[in-house]
C-alpha cells in the first residue's frame, strides 16, 4: 500500500507539471469520454455475467428437482411392482402394474418437459455468455484504444497498460471457471447406463481433443516463428495482429448480435423437439396399450370363454381386506342353444344378495355410529360414579381394587360365554353334519350294484367327506377347550368377587351402592369402547367389516359372473375378428412410432443446422482466435524468449494429453463395438460402462477441484483490478486539478 501511495504522489506531480499543456488537457478529456464508455460497457458486462450465473443456478436447480422427482417415481414404481408380484389375484396385479405404468409415463413426460426447460435455460445461458464475452472484449478494446491514442505521460500510460493486463487475467480466469463448469456439466450428461450414449460420448471426446491438438499446433507454429523475428518484424507482427484483432472483434460483435436475434427462433426449434419427443412417448404408450389389447384378444380367441360357462366352474373372489371366498357353479350347457333361463335366475339371486348385504352393512354402520356417539354420555356416567366413591376410598381402597379387578375379569369372561358356547354348538352341529355325510357315503358304498365309475366317484366324495369330518372334529375340540378354559377363568373371577364382596360387607350401604354403580357404569363404558375399538377390532367394528366384506364379495361375484357371461356371449367368429382388428391397431401404432421418431430426428436436425447453432459455433471459434491473438500479443510485447519456450512446452503437453485421450476413446469404441455384437458378453459390457462412468466421475472431481482453486484466486485478481482502477481514478483526479 505504501508503494502505491508513493506512486500516486509521483503521478500527481508529473500530471500537475503538464496540466498547462492544452494538448494534454484535450487528451485527458478524450480519456474521460472513453472512460465513461468503458464504465458503461463494464456495467453491461457485469449485468450479462450476473444473468448468466442466475441461469446456471436455474439449470442446476431444475436438474436437482428432476432427479428428485425421478427417484420418487422410481421408488413408487418399485413398490407397486413388488405389490403386484405379491398380489393374490391377477386382476389386482394388473391394476397395480397399470398404476406403475401410469406413473412411469407421467415421469417420462415430466422428464421431457424438464429437459426442454433446461435446454431453454442453457440457450439463454449461451446467449448471456456471448453477451458477456462481447462486453468484456468491448471494454478491453476501448481501454487499449485509449492507451494507444492517449499520448499521456509514461507513468499513467503504464498504469493503463497494467490495468488492461489485470483485466485480461481476470477475464481469462473467469472464462476458465466457466469452461470447466461446462465440462463438468458435459461429463454429468455423459454418465449413463445407455450403450449408444457412451459411443456418442467417445465420438465427442475425439472431436474435442482433435480440435485441441490443431489449435495447440497452430499456436506452437506462431510462437516458434516469433522467436526468429527482428524488433521491426515483431512490431510489424504486432500491428498485423492488432488489425486482425480489430477485424475479428467486429466480426464477433456481428455474430453475437445475430445470435441474440436468432435466440427466439432457436427456442421455437427447441419447443418443436420437445413436442416431437412427447409425440414419440405418446406413440410408444399407445403401441404398448394396443399390444396388450392384441395379446388379450388373442388369449380370448385361443381360450373360448363359452367352454368355461357350459362346464362346471368356480369363481374365487378376494376383498380389498384379503377375505377370500370360492363359489361353485354347475355350468350352463343349455347356453350353447341360447337358453339363458338359469343364468338370468342366478343374476337375480346375486342382485337380491347384494341388496341384502347392502342393508346389513348400513345397519351395522349405523349401530357403530350410534355407539360411538353415546361414548361421551357413558364416560360421564362412569366418571360421576367414581367421584361418589372418593370419600370412601381411604377406607376401602384395597378391597375396591380387588373387587374392580374381579368384576372386570368376570365381565370379560361372561361376555365370552355366549360366543364360545355358540361356537361350540355350531362346531358340534357342523361336526354332526359332516359325520352324517361320511355315514351316508359309507352306506351308499355298501350297495353291491354300484358301477365302477359310480363307486370311484363315491369313494372320492367319501375321502373329501372324511377330511371335512376330521377338520370339523378339530374345530369342535378347539371350541370345547375354549369353553372349558373360559369357564375355569370365570369361576376364578367369581371366587375373587365373592372374597372381595365379603371383605367389603362391613362397609356402609351407601358405599356398596356407589361401588355397584361404578361397576355398572364402567362396564357399560368399557364394553362400548371395546365394541368400537379400531385397534383391538371391537365387536361392532368386526361386524361392520364383516358386512362390508360380505357386500364386496357379493358385488365381486356378480361382476365376475357377468364378465364370464358377457365373454361367453361372443362367438368364435367375433373373437377372431376382434383379434385381427387388435393386431391391425397394434401394427398401425408401431408405424406411428416410426413416424413420430422421424419427426423428432427432423426437429433435432433443424436445430443443429439452425442459424443460432451455427452462429454459436462461429462465435466460439472467433472468441478462441481472439484469445489466442491476445495471448500472442502479450508474449510479443514482452519479448520474453524464456516465456515463449515455456508456453510452447505447455502446448506440447496439451497435445500429448489430447492425443492420449483420442487414442483411449478410439480404443473404447473398438472394444464396445466388439462387445455389442456378442450377447454373451453383456455382463462384461455393463462392467465397462460402469468403469467409464467412474472415470467420468473422476474427471468431474478433478474439474471441481480446479474450479475451487480458480475461484480461490478470483478475489485476488479482482482486488488487483480494483487497486489499479483506484490508482487510475486518483491520478485522473489529480490531473483534473
Amino acid at each position: 500500500m505504501r508503494k502505491i501511495s508513493l506512486l500516486f504522489v509521483l503521478i500527481t506531480v508529473a500530471l500537475l507539471s503538464s496540466c498547462v499543456d492544452d494538448k494534454e488537457s484535450a487528451t485527458v478529456e478524450q480519456i474521460r469520454t472513453a472512460k465513461t464508455e468503458w464504465l458503461k460497457a463494464q456495467a453491461e458486462m457485469l449485468k450479462a455475467q450476473g444473468e448468466a450465473q442466475k441461469l446456471l443456478a436455474e439449470i442446476e436447480k431444475l436438474k436437482v428437482e428432476n432427479e428428485a422427482k425421478n427417484e420418487a417415481a422410481r421408488l413408487e414404481i418399485e413398490r407397486l411392482i413388488a405389490e403386484a408380484n405379491a398380489a393374490k389375484t391377477e386382476a389386482e396385479a394388473e391394476k397395480l402394474l397399470a398404476e406403475a405404468e401410469k406413473i412411469r409415463n407421467e415421469a417420462k413426460a415430466a422428464e421431457i418437459a424438464n429437459e426442454y426447460q433446461q435446454k431453454i435455460y442453457e440457450l439463454e445461458y449461451e446467449t448471456r455468455k456471448a453477451e458477456e464475452a462481447y462486453k468484456q472484449q468491448d471494454f478491453l478494446n476501448k481501454l487499449n484504444a485509449a492507451i494507444i491514442a492517449g499520448k499521456l505521460n509514461p507513468e499513467l500510460e503504464q498504469m493503463y497498460a497494467d490495468y488492461v493486463k489485470a483485466l485480461r487475467k481476470l477475464r481469462n480466469n473467469q472464462n476458465e471457471i466457466a469452461n470447466n463448469e461446462d465440462r463438468v456439466n458435459r461429463y454429468k450428461n455423459l454418465i449413463s447406463d445407455n450403450f449408444e450414449v457412451h459411443l456418442a460420448s467417445f465420438q465427442e471426446i475425439i472431436k474435442e481433443n482433435q480440435e485441441k491438438v490443431t489449435t495447440a499446433k497452430e499456436a506452437i507454429a506462431e510462437l516458434e516463428a516469433s522467436k526468429t523475428l527482428t524488433d521491426a518484424a515483431i512490431e510489424k507482427k504486432i500491428n498485423e495482429l492488432n488489425t486482425k484483432l480489430e477485424e475479428l472483434t467486429k466480426e464477433l460483435d456481428s455474430k453475437t448480435a445475430e445470435m441474440i436475434n436468432t435466440a427466439d427462433e432457436a427456442k421455437k426449434l427447441l419447443k418443436a423437439i420437445c413436442d416431437a419427443e412427447q409425440a414419440v412417448e405418446t406413440a410408444k404408450q399407445e403401441a404398448s396399450t394396443k399390444e396388450k389389447a392384441y395379446e388379450k384378444a388373442k388369449e380370448d380367441y385361443n381360450s373360448n370363454p363359452t367352454k368355461k360357462l357350459v362346464s362346471p366352474f368356480e369363481i374365487t373372489v378376494i376383498t380389498s381386506k384379503g377375505t377370500e371366498r370360492t363359489f361353485p357353479f354347475p355350468g350352463y350347457p343349455e347356453f350353447e342353444q341360447n337358453i339363458t333361463t338359469k343364468i338370468t335366475a342366478e343374476k337375480e339371486k346375486q342382485a337380491t344378495t347384494i341388496e341384502m348385504k347392502t342393508t346389513a352393512k348400513e345397519e351395522a354402520e349405523k349401530e357403530l355410529a350410534e355407539t360411538k356417539a353415546n361414548l361421551g354420555k357413558l364416560e360421564k356416567a362412569a366418571t360421576a360414579a367414581k367421584a361418589a366413591l372418593t370419600p370412601l376410598e381411604e377406607i376401602i381402597n384395597e378391597q375396591k381394587t380387588k373387587l374392580e379387578k374381579a368384576t372386570k375379569d368376570k365381565a370379560t369372561y361372561e361376555s365370552k360365554v355366549s360366543e364360545l358356547n355358540n361356537k361350540k354348538t355350531a362346531a358340534q352341529t357342523d361336526y354332526d353334519a359332516k359325520k352324517g355325510v361320511v355315514v351316508k357315503y359309507t352306506n351308499e358304498l355298501k350297495d353291491p350294484d354300484l358301477t365302477p365309475e359310480k363307486k370311484a366317484e363315491l369313494e372320492a366324495l367319501l375321502g373329501v367327506a372324511k377330511t371335512n369330518e376330521a377338520k370339523a372334529l378339530a374345530e369342535l375340540t378347539k371350541a370345547s377347550d375354549a369353553v372349558t378354559a373360559n369357564d375355569a377363568a370365570l369361576a376364578t373371577a367369581k371366587k375373587d368377587i365373592a372374597d372381595a364382596t365379603k371383605a367389603l360387607e362391613e362397609n356402609e350401604t351407601a358405599y356398596e351402592k356407589a361401588k355397584e354403580n361404578v361397576t355398572i357404569t364402567q362396564k357399560a363404558y368399557n364394553d362400548a369402547v371395546a365394541a368400537v375399538s379400531e385397534i383391538n377390532q371391537g365387536e361392532l367394528v368386526v361386524k361392520v367389516q364383516k358386512a362390508i366384506d360380505e357386500l364386496e364379495i357379493a358385488t365381486l361375484l356378480a361382476d365376475e359372473f357377468n364378465t364370464i357371461v358377457d365373454n361367453a356371449a361372443k362367438t368364435t367368429e367375433t373373437l377372431l375378428a376382434e383379434m385381427n382388428q387388435a393386431k391391425a391397431d397394434w401394427d398401425e401404432a408401431v408405424a406411428n412410432i416410426e413416424a413420430a421418431e422421424q419427426k423428432k430426428e427432423e426437429a433435432e436436425a433443424a436445430l443443429e443446422n439452425s442459424a443460432y447453432t451455427t452462429l454459436i459455433r462461429e462465435a466460439n471459434e472467433l472468441s478462441s482466435q481472439i484469445e489466442r491473438i491476445n495471448h500472442l500479443l502479450e508474449i510479443l510485447t514482452s519479448s520474453d524468449i524464456e516465456g515463449i519456450n515455456e508456453q510452447i512446452e505447455t502446448y506440447k503437453k496439451e497435445i500429448k494429453t489430447a492425443e492420449e485421450a483420442i487414442a483411449k476413446a478410439e480404443q473404447s469404441i473398438k472394444e464396445f463395438n466388439a462387445l455389442a455384437s456378442d450377447e454373451e458378453k453383456n455382463e462384461e459390457l455393463e462392467a465397462c460402462i460402469r468403469i467409464q462412468n467412474e472415470e467420468y466421475q473422476a474427471e468431474i472431481n478433478v474439474l471441481n477441484n480446479e474450479i475451487s482453486k480458480l475461484k480461490e484466486i478470483q478475489p485476488e485478481l479482482q482486488a488487483r483490478v480494483d487497486r489499479l482502477q483506484a490508482a487510475i481514478d486518483a491520478a485522473e483526479a489529480a490531473l483534473a486539478e
